[in-house]
């Protein structure tokens, strides 16, 4: 007859008789029963952590997709002008001409992005004597990049 499931002390001592009537001395019939129920023991808690960890990657999968979602919905907004002198033309404009493969395109929105968070930054540039040059961006809105091109086309995640 096999030993029945579980860690009780009622299961435990049924199979207890149930090894001693099988022919085992009782110290034996008690460590089998133990250890049976040791067994179920660490098998309920080994099915219940792998469950857990199903619960955890759905979760996650969750967090991942609402997170997606939330980037995409922030990347097709574009900067909200919150200035009380919204509509207004800009305060300084800039013409820059520069050579090579350099990202301005993803510092100009960088900057951009950093106007709109609502906490100053620095933004270090290094000079040609390799000592860093901070400038301070305000992000409550008073630092702005309105709109920016490159090549004709708008700059703007």
């Amino acid at each position: 007859m096999p030993l029945k499931e579980g860690s009780s002390q009622e299961t435990i001592s049924q199979n207890i008789a149930t090894e001693i009537r099988h022919g085992h001395p009782k110290e034996q019939a008690a460590a089998i029963a133990y250890n049976k129920a040791r067994g179920d023991e660490l098998d309920s808690l080994a099915d219940a952590v792998s469950a857990m960890c199903d619960d955890i990657e759905k979760l996650n999968r969750r967090i991942d997709a609402y997170c997606a979602r939330r980037a995409d919905a922030f990347a097709e907004q574009p900067a909200q002008d919150t200035r009380a002198d919204a509509g207004k033309s800009a305060e300084h404009t800039l013409h820059m001409e520069f050579d090579g493969d350099f990202n301005m395109k993803g510092l100009v929105d960088h900057m951009r992005h950093l106007g709109s968070i609502g906490a100053s930054r620095d933004i270090i540039a290094i000079d040609e004597n390799d000592k860093p040059v901070k400038f301070g961006w305000d992000g409550d809105g008073a630092d702005k990049i309105r709109s920016a091109t490159l090549d004709g086309e708008k700059i703007q995640k």
